[in-house]
């Protein structure tokens, strides 16, 4: 994970990973780091009658098992929405405990996760970090970083003429970092335009992790921006 030639990975911050996973690992404190991984979204849906392909959870356990071996962590910190739902933990906490043999597994709570039988904190300081989920605001200890999940960042691109991309992007500065969602499923929010100013977008592709050359790229060029969450927020 410290080789950042590759494009697969990029050093974002002193320290500090960002993997096409997605996921962020940082070194000093030999931690993996995700977010909104949302076990059993795809049964919640079907369940609901609308029958998404039944291979996510797979996927998201392939994901974990290559990010665990590839950056040989010591610590897996999940940061909230582990889960989509109150009954999709068995499926979980199988995962959890059998990478709970080879490393310490800590578990942050998400608005997703209130119901959900898992052993959980709703924060986490380690080593100069403070992780929480991002749902609601926390007063963030002195010099810390804080590092959230929730928000599900991207990064939008259009030419005006009806060609839009969106893509999974992590929000880092010094203050804060702000993850990409885990769930295949999750749509993302853009962002371009809501960094603050010591911050930076940095994009991330199924192999290639990059940062966004400008951040003045407008996510109203759509001409449909919203107020509240569209249907692709969790």
């Amino acid at each position: 994970m410290h080789d950042s030639t590759t494009t697969t990975r990029a050093e974002v911050a002193p320290g500090v990973f960002l993997d096409t996973g997605p996921a962020v690992f940082i070194a000093p404190i030999r931690t993996l780091v995700v977010a909104d991984v949302h076990w059993g979204y795809a049964q919640a849906q079907r369940d609901a009658g609308r029958l998404l392909p039944i291979w996510g959870d797979d996927d998201i356990d392939a994901r974990l098992d290559r990010l665990v071996a590839e950056t040989r962590a010591s610590r897996l910190v999940i940061v909230g929405d582990i889960v989509h739902r109150a009954g999709s933990e068995d499926r979980a906490a199988r995962t959890l405990g059998r990478l709970a043999g080879g490393l310490e597994v800590r578990l942050v709570a998400g608005n997703h996760d209130r119901r959900a039988r898992l052993e959980m904190s709703d924060t986490l300081e380690l080593g100069g970090w403070f992780f929480h989920h991002g749902d609601r605001t926390r007063e963030v200890p002195g010099g810390c970083v804080e590092v959230v999940g929730h928000h599900h960042p991207a990064a939008f691109w259009s030419d005006g003429a009806g060609t839009r991309i969106k893509m999974p992007a992590c929000v880092v500065g010094p203050r804060r970092i702000v993850l990409p969602a885990f769930s295949p499923w999750a749509g993302g929010v853009p962002w371009n335009d809501r960094l603050a100013t010591d911050e930076r977008l940095w994009v991330v592709s199924r192999r290639r992790v990059f940062p966004l050359a400008t951040r003045s790229i407008p996510t109203s060029v759509t001409g449909r921006r919203r107020n509240k969450p569209g249907p692709e927020a969790f």
